[in-house]
């Protein structure tokens, strides 16, 4: 506590406690001691890791007692399922970050509610619901400084519609890495974010149930991850087709680029032929699995690109060599290569003489250590040899 009365913060971790009883006698007496000691003291931050089962009455005490002292960091980190009453958490005008890991748990929610000082927002595993009804529901979130999203496997239900008010949004991240039932997938997610410059889409990809209203004037687009997951009963096209129009989407302006599952935008090739994308200001990206056409198509798209992190080459025919069609990157920017999980295939070896011959301003090739006499065995001249730097442990994401 300083000076004027403000305590930077509170902090619990019950696995500090010895044994089980021990564990929840501490746990009830530092609920107890929070309205009690500390009086008309302000509360900067509360972060609670629960490992064991708490009786939700006394989770909700404390947190009550900390809003009214005008916590700002709120953090929730439990294992076990804690009835959370939201409607305090959710008119409190202080709270800028909240922080909620809770396997499992289930918030109800009012279909309009606002955060006046939120900044940050961290979900994990939590299912979100409104009131018993036997229809569909709308729920708009208006946050209106909110900077950072992330929810982690978390799932709407009983909303038709879900629209977040983000007018300062910089950070979205969003990733489903379990299985959902079908039924968990329908909700029509919604962000209106005008000043984005990270974006994270690591789910599944269907049709009506995610949108991004972006303002290309405003948008400063740092770095753009996107992973189309796969599930049963998916639709393959489709998949590639949404995946392409959420890349397409931020194509003008971002700078950095992770796309997994890239191997599905050859079902969209006519559709990349025919809109012949620009990404003028991409200097870094990376493909998990690619074929060399759609591969050139990148390179012809990306005049700045300075680094490619290239997992692995489906293929790469003799036809697309032809050394009038050199892609401009390589010309004057092309600066690094990497190269993930490498066979010694003769398309892996076309491409890799390919890129040594013609990057002209190349300054690191790096291959995998049992890769080495293979690869140098494939050029000819030593000035490319000497581009080639081994790795032993490379990142290929299989």
């Amino acid at each position: 506590m300083n000076r004027n009365g403000v305590i930077n913060e509170l902090r619990f971790n019950d696995m500090l406690c010895k044994t089980y009883k021990e564990n929840k006698t501490c746990f009830v007496q530092f609920v107890n001691s929070v309205p009690h000691r500390l009086n008309a003291s302000t509360i900067q931050s509360l972060s609670l890791s629960l490992k064991l089962k708490h009786d939700s009455r006394h989770v909700n005490d404390l947190i009550s007692a900390v809003l009214n002292r005008g916590v700002k960091d709120l953090c929730i980190k439990s294992s076990k399922i804690i009835d959370i009453d939201m409607h305090s958490l959710l008119k409190s005008p202080n709270l800028e970050k909240l922080v909620l890991y809770m396997d499992g748990l289930v918030i109800r929610v009012p279909t309009i509610f606002c955060l006046p000082s939120l900044t940050v927002l961290d979900l994990f595993r939590i299912t979100l619901t409104c009131d018993p009804s036997n229809r569909l529901q709308n729920l708009n979130l208006n946050l209106p400084v909110l900077r950072t999203y992330e929810a982690h496997d978390c799932t709407w239900l009983k909303f038709m519609d879900v629209t977040f008010e983000v007018p300062l949004l910089e950070v979205l991240s969003i990733k489903h890495t379990r299985l959902l039932k079908f039924s968990e997938l329908r909700t029509k997610i919604k962000f209106r974010a005008t000043r984005l410059t990270q974006f994270t889409y690591d789910s599944y990809m269907l049709e009506d149930t995610f949108s991004l209203e972006l303002d290309p004037s405003s948008a400063n687009i740092t770095s753009v991850n996107i992973h189309p997951r796969k599930f049963e009963g998916e639709n393959v096209h489709t998949t590639a087709l949404l995946a392409y129009k959420l890349l397409k989407q931020f194509h003008s302006n971002m700078e950095r680029v992770e796309f997994k599952r890239s191997a599905i935008l050859y079902l969209v090739k006519d559709s990349l032929v025919t809109d012949s994308l620009k990404f003028e200001m991409l200097s870094y990206l990376e493909l998990e699995h690619v074929r060399g056409e759609i591969l050139l198509m990148f390179f012809k798209w990306t005049p700045f690109l300075k680094t490619l992190i290239l997992q692995v080459l489906i293929n790469f025919e003799e036809e697309l060599l032809d050394s009038q069609l050199v892609p401009p990157c390589f010309e004057s920017n092309l600066q690094e290569v990497h190269f993930g999980r490498l066979n010694g295939d003769e398309h892996e070896m076309r491409f890799l003489k390919y890129v040594l011959e013609n990057a002209l301003v190349l300054e690191t090739a790096k291959v995998s250590q049992n890769f080495e006499s293979i690869a140098a065995d494939s050029v000819d001249d030593t000035s490319s040899q000497k581009k080639m730097k081994v790795v032993k442990s490379p990142k290929a994401q299989i």
